[in-house]
């Protein structure tokens, strides 16, 4: 990634005519396949679903990959604890969605209640989604949440099971 100074030694070469530069803070700016070089700034912007990586500073990093894990869920409804495993996986239809296995804790024999997500940076977003599952209907109210920390998630969300609203349920995820 271009830093400060690095972009004010190209323009300052640029101004002064030295080395044949163009006059643009995106000379040598390499923002990879999945970005572009924002003219006015020198920043690189990504396509959706990938992310600056810290590591080259090109747009190849994909946002959802920090995401996917198992976690020890822990969730407060009703004035009670909950602790249940959660599974987040890659989602089948895009680079930036990602699949909840198992929100609420709800479960009939081994399948478990499926809830698709997105991904962009480091936010996750559920968007509003009816969902049938155990011979009932999940509405599941839309939700956002901000990675804050590695490998922990914190975040509210409301359901209705066949028209019920349960009360607002806070989630703590933790990756194993």
């Amino acid at each position: 990634m271009k830093n400060k100074s690095s972009i004010f030694i190209s323009l300052l070469s640029c101004l002064l005519g030295s080395g044949g530069l163009a006059c643009s803070p995106c000379n040598d700016l390499d923002c990879g396949k999945h970005g572009a070089c924002n003219e006015a700034d020198g920043s690189c912007y990504c396509e959706t679903g990938y992310q600056v990586s810290y590591l080259w500073g090109r747009c190849d990093s994909i946002s959802r990959e920090k995401f996917l894990g198992t976690y020890n869920a822990t969730e407060m409804c009703v004035g009670a604890s909950v602790p249940y495993s959660l599974v987040i996986s890659a989602g089948q239809t895009g680079i930036d969605k990602i699949t909840l296995a198992g929100l609420g804790g709800y479960q009939a024999g081994n399948d478990v209640l499926q809830v698709q997500a997105s991904v962009e940076k480091n936010e996750m977003t559920i968007p509003e989604q009816d969902i049938t599952f155990n011979n009932q209907l999940y509405h599941i109210f839309a939700a956002n949440c901000t990675m804050m920390e590695k490998d922990k998630l914190v975040f509210s969300y409301k359901i209705a099971i066949d028209g019920t609203v349960s009360s607002d349920c806070s989630l703590t995820l933790i990756k194993q």
